[in-house]
């Protein structure tokens, strides 16, 4: 009887150790999830970001382009009327 019982004991013990084995294992993934979250968010607004500046970039390129278009018809415009 008293063997029984001991049984009993250890195989209550080991089920409560693997129960808190698997709170650890699952708080684990839930923080690594977080984790995940969080990078794949950076991640997004880091594209977001290089969008933006890419965009920034071309209305430069476009500007200095529409800015010398302008020059050159100026000096265009000023070389025929000093002749």
């Amino acid at each position: 009887m008293e063997t029984l019982r001991a049984n009993e004991r250890s195989l209550a013990e080991r089920e409560e150790a693997l129960k808190r084995r698997g709170q650890v294992l699952q708080r684990g993934v839930a923080e690594r999830e977080e984790t995940v979250r969080r990078q794949a968010e950076a991640l997004r607004e880091s594209e977001r970001t290089m969008a933006e500046r890419e965009e920034t970039v071309r209305r430069q390129i476009e500007a200095l382009r529409e800015s010398e278009r302008s020059m050159s018809e100026r000096e265009g415009r000023l070389g025929t009327k000093t002749r």
